[in-house]
């Protein structure tokens, strides 16, 4: 990645680049002192031809949104966009953004098939409307990315996006109950196989069982519990294979027999009230976030442990890959359920065989005490009569925060890792032996 400060400099990169880049503009407040009309006819338009992405951000309010528009189409002016895949506008005034833009990229990006919008709304009353979309065909996006606050329900035209293959739909809090419910129930889109919702949804306003049925893969982000009830899902998802689910509470009503992955956070999956222990489904795969510090956990009961160890949803889990955000290390109540807890209760997971740990970069003293962790999980699992584990990995991101990547995407940021199965250490580690030693909860 490189950082331009002007024009000269950013053409000068691309021209070197070669066909084929990705463009992320993050403009903090002005824009036109580095697109007036003079630079640009020194520097033509040829050096966008190649751009297959384009990022637009914008934070700032402290420029008019005239002149900010106004430099912007400038910049794009003529450009032949015949590489453009994607577009993406993220703060304020978004939508603004894009509705200027899509006139003049409607000839000419005849292979964009990806649009994102992230709204950043400082007030109730901005808001998209249905005029938005008129200017671009829009059956040729397959993958739509929305943040933001609709007019009215009839906002995004469903009807157009047939060729959808991806939404990504964050409802805004600021819609009101008396508000109609955007339409979602009557999208038609037969190509339509992964979906993430985000937000508070009413029954009557949430997806088709016809468009559920269909999806290979599903997320879903909403926060309250009492927004959801069996009657919004299909009696089964016969297609799905990846599941990300925020409560757990309502897991319960997923019926996928060909699931293949789970992702969780870390919090959900070891609440003693949720139904995920319940749950009909069988993942191969299980995917933790691990958010929470040592004191935010819920203390976990004898009972409780032994009901998850025996936890017919865990019965052919084979991978378990945990990326810790803001944690320093596995957590006391991980490490039991992994390791079991001396002779009363065995380690869960009977088929796992691979265990991988991603942190924040760290000092190099504690990487090894990291791999000595995962050995002893290992160990503890091996003397209770269950399998050797085939790839036991820990990681470090190479990133100082938290990195965004977008949905249904791969991740862009590198890890550093280390096969812990590898390293010439015989020593046991023995630290953290006290921890078992803790007194539970009642059983009450």
């Amino acid at each position: 990645m490189a950082t331009c400060h002007d024009i000269y400099g950013l053409t000068r990169l691309i021209r070197r680049a070669g066909a084929g880049f990705h463009l992320n503009m993050d403009f903090g407040s002005q824009l036109s002192d580095i697109c007036d009309g003079a630079l640009l006819r020194t520097i033509g338009s040829e050096w966008m031809d190649g751009i297959q992405s384009l990022s637009i951000s914008r934070y700032s309010r402290d420029e008019p949104l005239g002149p900010f528009m106004e430099s912007l189409e400038n910049l794009l002016r003529d450009s032949n966009l015949k590489s453009l895949k994607s577009i993406s506008c993220k703060g304020v005034f978004s939508s603004t953004v894009i509705e200027r833009l899509f006139p003049q990229m409607k000839n000419t990006a005849v292979e964009l098939t990806t649009l994102e919008i992230q709204e950043r709304l400082d007030t109730y009353h901005h808001r998209i409307h249905s005029s938005f979309w008129l200017p671009f065909p829009l059956g040729r996006i397959t993958s739509l990315y929305l943040a933001c606050t609709p007019i009215n329900g009839t906002f995004v035209p469903w009807g157009e996006l047939t060729s959808l293959k991806l939404l990504d739909f964050k409802k805004s809090n600021t819609i009101h109950s008396t508000e109609s419910t955007l339409g979602l129930s009557k999208i038609d889109a037969p190509h339509l196989s992964s979906l993430r919702a985000s937000g508070e949804f009413k029954r009557e306003g949430f997806f088709s069982h016809k468009t559920l049925e269909n999806l290979s893969r599903l997320a879903l982000h909403c926060y309250c519990i009492r927004r959801i009830d069996e009657a919004m899902f299909p009696p089964s998802f016969p297609s799905l294979k990846l599941l990300d689910f925020y409560l757990t509470g309502s897991i319960a009503f997923i019926n996928a027999p060909k699931l293949v992955e789970l992702a969780i956070c870390d919090y959900r999956f070891l609440n003693k009230d949720s139904r995920l222990l319940n749950a009909p489904i069988t993942p191969r795969i299980l995917r933790i976030r691990c958010d929470s510090k040592e004191y935010e956990y819920p203390r976990l009961s004898k009972y409780f442990k032994w009901k998850f160890s025996n936890a017919h949803v865990w019965s052919r889990l084979e991978e378990i890959h945990i990326t810790a955000f803001g944690v320093d290390e596995l957590q006391p109540a991980f490490i039991q359920l992994l390791k079991g807890h001396r002779e009363a209760i065995m380690p869960c997971f009977p088929k796992l065989v691979c265990l991988t740990v991603r942190y924040y970069p760290c000092r190099e003293g504690e990487k090894m005490y990291r791999v000595n962790q995962l050995l002893y999980i290992m160990s503890a699992r091996i003397k209770a009569g269950l399998p050797r584990f085939t790839t036991l990995e820990v990681g470090w991101m190479a990133v100082g925060c938290r990195p965004e990547v977008r949905w249904g995407e791969e991740e862009w940021f590198v890890t550093e890792w280390r096969d812990c199965l590898q390293e010439n250490n015989d020593e046991e580690w023995e630290e953290g032996e006290d921890e078992e030693d803790e007194e539970e909860e009642s059983d009450a």
